[in-house]
């Protein structure tokens, strides 16, 4: 049975900074809207199919999942019921700092 998915609130600003910064560097609504529907879509077929991600504990011991889009790492659990995303990482940021802050 599919899952939905659930973005948290960090993951929810991180869209929204995506789609911000992407605004400021083009000046154009289509790109940075192009690439949220596309990143929707992903967080659509992660629900979809959670196992499609991999664990990264070279990175963290926490119970998370990464899947990558476009330079982001999408950072996930998988509950019972429902995926929660719980951040749009830019493979450039120190991903165990990112990981201790929103803890």
């Amino acid at each position: 049975m599919p899952l939905f998915y659930r973005l948290t609130g960090p993951a929810r600003q991180d869209l929204d900074e995506i789609w911000d910064y992407l605004y400021r560097e083009i000046l154009s609504l289509n790109v940075p809207n192009r690439v949220l529907d596309n990143i929707h879509h992903h967080l659509d077929a992660i629900a979809d199919n959670p196992s499609i991600g991999h664990r990264r504990d070279d990175q963290t011991d926490r119970d998370v999942w990464f899947s990558r889009i476009y330079s982001y790492l999408v950072i996930y659990s998988m509950g019972t019921d429902h995926v929660a995303i719980l951040g749009l990482v830019h493979m450039a940021r120190d991903l165990p700092e990112v990981l201790h802050d929103r803890d």
